[in-house]
């Protein structure tokens, strides 16, 4: 699973985690360590090999690999004798999983990982145990590999109420004459055009075989996402376009779109501070959190965070699949006055105590608009925000 952190025992499980804090022993020649080890792990270093044998069906072994730079790696997990998956987290957030369950080996290829600690899980979800040693390398990958995108979630089948979308969600009308109208392979918005002028807006489409629009009509369109709010462009080596809501992210290997953490990967961007001081959204919480957990009590405890806002609790449970579609809490719910909020992966969710502007009436909960913040804090790069014509001509630039 992408975004989510649910990797149950069904075969041995590798699982790379970014952490600061934890200190996992490895079986070296200066530092023995003894697995499993799970509230500490053992060390492994960039082109190295360790081994390791697990005993019971219920083990669980963990291995933290510190860069010192950036670096492109290849993990592998190998010599198996029993069905073994791969999963590789950063944070809280997946990041890539293997987790075929066959005795091949298992490779995740990383590429241009930031000079962090990152932790690898070995487990056993099935509950079988092999009857020798697996081996657990990690060495820095030179060939050319598909980028990783950090921890997007695969976009849910629907993130409304009803699993219905209702007439007219994905907006729009036949005739250009309107504020949005359908164009070739897609649909044409002006009404996120900043008032560029009623000739511009933002095409969302399925050109070049990028299904950005098929999956906005299923996703319910305007009344889920919000308008388009950019054209198409790249992050992370992926072709990406942002609602007012989200930023969706094409993956080819799968034909699906997945949603983007924008709000951890502003905390990336060091935008922590301009998220409190001008959106008044909470920081993110600090590694201790999570410190000593395994990743279903991580998930267990980041969504106890919700219980106290029952609003909040209740606004976030009520899609079909509310973590894929929201990403996991990231804060402590904070009350700012106006409003409490709670910040998450992908989304920022409000309980308004008191009107709010644009007619926000007291007791309404809402969705911050994550697009339109990742546009203002520079996520979505300039001249993707430039307006284009419903032919894809861009505007010009002022």
């Amino acid at each position: 699973m992408i975004g989510g952190l649910r990797f149950k025992p069904a075969v041995v499980a590798l699982v790379v985690l970014a952490t600061t804090s934890l200190r996992f022993p490895v079986a070296t020649a200066q530092t023995p360590c003894v697995q499993p080890n799970v509230p500490n792990g053992c060390p492994i270093s960039l082109g190295g090999t360790v081994s390791a044998s697990l005993a019971q069906p219920g083990d669980q072994h963990k291995w933290v690999l510190t860069l010192s730079g950036q670096a492109s790696i290849r993990v592998t997990l190998g010599g198996l004798t029993a069905p073994y998956a791969l999963h590789v987290l950063r944070g809280i957030t997946i990041l890539q999983e293997s987790t075929t369950p066959s005795t091949a080996d298992k490779v995740i290829v990383l590429p241009d990982l930031p000079a962090q600690t990152y932790l690898i899980y070995v487990d056993s979800p099935s509950g079988q145990v092999g009857s020798g040693s697996y081996q657990l390398s990690a060495q820095q990958d030179t060939a050319a590999a598909p980028p990783a995108a950090p921890a997007p979630a695969p976009a849910p089948s629907s993130p409304t109420t009803s699993g219905g979308c209702g007439s007219g969600s994905s907006g729009g009308s036949g005739s250009s004459s309107g504020p949005d109208y359908d164009i070739p392979n897609g649909h044409f918005y002006t009404q996120a055009n900043g008032d560029a002028g009623p000739q511009f807006g933002y095409r969302i489409t399925d050109e070049a075989g990028i299904g950005f629009w098929s999956a906005f009509q299923s996703l319910c369109g305007v009344s889920a996402l919000g308008y388009p709010a950019s054209r198409r462009f790249q992050l992370d080596g992926f072709v990406v376009q942002a609602t007012q809501k989200v930023i969706m992210q094409w993956r080819p290997e799968s034909g699906q779109v997945y949603f983007v953490n924008v709000f951890d990967k502003l905390h990336d961007m060091a935008k922590d501070g301009a998220l409190q001081n001008t959106y008044q959204i909470p920081p993110q919480l600090d590694p201790s959190f999570d410190a000593g957990k395994a990743p279903d009590q991580i998930q267990a405890g980041r969504l106890g965070l919700l219980n106290a806002d029952p609003a909040i609790a209740a606004s976030f449970n009520s899609g079909p699949n509310p973590v894929l579609y929201n990403g996991l809490p990231t804060s402590q719910l904070t009350n700012e006055g106006p409003f409490n909020v709670i910040r998450a992966q992908r989304v920022a969710i409000q309980h308004w105590h008191s009107a709010g502007p644009g007619g926000i009436a007291a007791g309404t909960v809402s969705v911050v608009n994550g697009g339109d913040v990742a546009k203002a804090l520079g996520l979505v790069p300039h001249d993707a925000g430039i307006t284009e014509t419903a032919s894809g001509v861009p505007a010009s630039q002022p």
